[in-house]
């Protein structure tokens, strides 16, 4: 932490580290249509069953730096400035045959500016990228290493503390665009027992996020949240027929809700329950 003239700087730096060594055995072969339909699916594995063996590894390495700056009013107007820059390596085989290296490098920001309305009441904005490299072998059906995963990020909102400053709860709106996201081929996979990933798609979420986490009493706390979440295949060079469709596995809509009663230090007993849809 520095000031300098008016303004209050709240510096961060450091570097990440990561390795990763992975050793998949996978057993797979094509049958025929199962009927789900009655009592007793009927289905006894095939005796023999292809074999395959997936190593590899992952270098990840990053150095990061980000500047908070608080200045106006009693540091009413915040602003945060960040860079980083990652350089990954990874090989790896699959049945012993060598897959495509990946080797990627990138550099990426983030801006962001809040101001305090009042006390307990902050209003901000920000934008920021994202960076991740392919895995080892993660190709398309010539062999070709897909590019990294890059993402643009978009959000505003509203932060308050209620309760005395017990309860922090956020109103936020989002916008995320990843583009090179490695979508499997699993007609291809299914048909042939090839892995291979198409190119060039991209996908798109934006909604709403509410959040509230804190306490609301000296012995009762509450976590909860609910979202809105719109998200749908922007790009499909292969198949735009996809374009304009959901994804699979996001929910439209998602909510949790988890209370917490603690009891006296004397008797150490509490209760807590909740639920989510």
């Amino acid at each position: 932490t520095a000031t300098l003239g008016r303004l209050k700087h709240d510096v961060l730096a450091g570097v990440d580290l990561a390795y990763q060594d992975s050793d998949f055995l996978r057993f797979r072969t094509n049958v025929a249509d199962i009927p789900v339909a009655g009592p007793s699916l009927g289905f006894v594995p095939p005796a023999v069953q292809r074999q395959e063996v997936i190593l590899g590894t992952n270098r990840w390495a990053a150095v990061y730096a980000q500047d908070q700056i608080s200045a106006g009013p009693d540091g009413r107007l915040k602003l945060l400035v960040g860079a980083r820059y990652d350089t990954s390596h990874g090989e790896g085989t699959r049945d012993g045959e060598p897959q495509a290296p990946s080797e990627d490098s990138a550099v990426t920001g983030r801006f962001g500016a809040g101001y305090k309305l009042t006390a307990a009441m902050l209003a901000y904005a920000s934008v920021s990228q994202s960076f991740v490299p392919q895995a080892p072998g993660t190709v398309d059906v010539n062999g070709t290493l897909l590019d990294p995963q890059t993402g643009l990020q978009y959000e505003t909102g509203l932060k308050a503390e209620t309760f005395q400053g017990r309860l922090l709860t956020t109103v936020s709106v989002y916008h995320i665009r990843k583009d090179n996201v490695a979508l499997s081929d699993l007609v291809l996979f299914n048909q042939t027992g090839q892995i291979a990933f198409f190119p060039g798609v991209a996908e798109r979420s934006r909604g709403i996020e509410l959040d509230a986490a804190g306490r609301v009493s000296d012995r009762i706390s509450v976590f909860g949240n609910y979202s809105f979440n719109d998200a749908e295949t922007v790009e499909h060079a292969n198949t735009p027929s996809q374009v304009g469709l959901p994804l699979g596995n996001t929910p439209r809509h998602l909510s949790r809700l988890w209370v917490a009663y603690d009891g006296s230090l004397a008797s150490g007993r509490g209760a807590g329950g909740g639920a989510g849809h």
